[in-house]
């Protein structure tokens, strides 16, 4: 993990900044990082690896994150990006949908389905709008 340039309390986690409102239990927590796994590749672009061979850069991950407080887990995906030189990653979408528990059986149906709504509408601009610079391996 690299280490957070600033923090922001109240911005979902990540691995560059593994702190923030728990998507599950909505409390403000520290996290672990058991594991990313990556999922696309810079076209063209290969780095020495450990064994000595070519290795394929990732330009996107999903990173798993457990909650210090709940001590559920939650998916992230993020993408590479360079802050100041230094290269860290920048979640674009996370799982469990921020706010997104379930609700007591005696609430109604349409207050559920506006509920929906609305956090579906939050989690779509928690995350920073996508551009083409953060898809540079698609043409």
């Amino acid at each position: 993990m690299t280490e957070p340039t600033s923090r922001n309390r109240d911005r979902l986690p990540g691995t560059s900044d593994p702190s923030g409102p728990c998507p599950r239990c909505s409390r403000p927590s520290n996290f672990g990082y058991p594991g990313s796994i990556e999922l696309t590749f810079k076209g063209g672009v290969y780095a020495v690896g450990r064994a000595g061979g070519p290795e394929r850069i990732a330009s996107r991950r999903a990173s798993v994150l457990e909650c210090s407080y709940c001590r559920q887990r939650a998916a992230v995906v993020e993408a590479e990006h360079n802050d100041r030189g230094t290269p860290s990653w920048r979640g674009l979408h996370w799982w469990a949908i921020p706010g997104s528990t379930e609700l007591d059986d005696d609430v109604p149906d349409d207050v559920i389905a506006a509920y929906a709504k609305g956090v579906a509408a939050a989690h779509s601009t928690s995350a920073p709008s996508p551009r083409r610079s953060d898809y540079p391996d698609q043409r």
